[in-house]
């Protein structure tokens, strides 16, 4: 239903001197302007009637004060993530970014369509429980430290109030694990000696670095050129 408005003009005065009102109503603006211009012309009173405002109907009022509200504007978690890396965790070492690179990824396959705004306790649980499922507590735990430094973040930079991930009711749900059995000698050995075989030199270079050394697997993955030295530059 097309919404109505409507407007008292005077076009007059009795006998007794009360104004003589007429009540006008049209479906649009243009249609009530030729009515109240008919209306005042008829009643020789243009002048006084450029003083009067125009009554709108209670839906054309609401419509009228929710256009002047700003609109909301929400942070997707993507963007923000990406943002918050490239501000805050430049110049980290490169074994440091190969674990942020790992973390992020989890973080965005979960909460990337997000918007910041709209995170709450429930949404944090909800990830925590459905990382439980695959990996111990503590690959857990960090996952979401992450996720809590970055909304802390968000709470600073004041698109938040409060942070959800650090809620009372949200915990780590996953069994703690028992670690990771060392390799025997014979299964090292083993591994040395398939080396060769591997088709991709990428493959055998991480690998042997992993055989060869006691290095861990996002240590040998940060390694950067400069990490060489000069006897292996030369």
């Amino acid at each position: 239903m097309a919404k109505e408005h409507r407007i008292r003009v005077v076009v007059g005065h009795d006998e007794e001197g009360n104004e003589i009102i007429k009540r006008l109503s049209a479906t649009d603006e243009l249609k009530l302007a030729d009515k109240v211009i008919e209306a005042v012309v008829k009643s020789g009173r243009i002048k006084d009637f450029i003083n009067q405002e125009i009554e709108y109907g209670p839906h054309e009022k609401q419509a009228q004060e929710e256009a002047a509200q700003p609109p909301v504007v929400k942070t997707k978690f993507s963007d923000y993530i990406v943002q918050w890396r490239r501000i805050f965790k430049t110049g980290k070492a490169a074994t440091y970014e190969v674990f942020m690179d790992a973390k992020q990824s989890v973080l965005l396959k979960w909460f990337g369509d997000k918007y910041i705004e709209d995170i709450t306790p429930t949404d944090v649980q909800d990830f925590l429980s459905h990382r439980a499922k695959t990996y111990k507590k503590a690959t857990v735990k960090a996952d979401w430290a992450m996720l809590k430094e970055v909304l802390d973040s968000a709470v600073s930079d004041d698109l938040i109030v409060k942070n959800p991930a650090k809620d009372k009711r949200v915990h780590n749900p996953a069994k703690a694990g028992e670690g990771t059995a060392p390799l025997t000698r014979e299964q090292i050995t083993s591994i040395q000696k398939a080396i060769p075989e591997l088709e991709d030199p990428r493959e055998r270079c991480l690998i042997a670095l992993l055989a060869y050394t006691s290095m861990r697997r996002e240590e040998v993955l940060g390694l950067m050129w400069e990490n060489a030295g000069s006897r292996g530059a030369t």
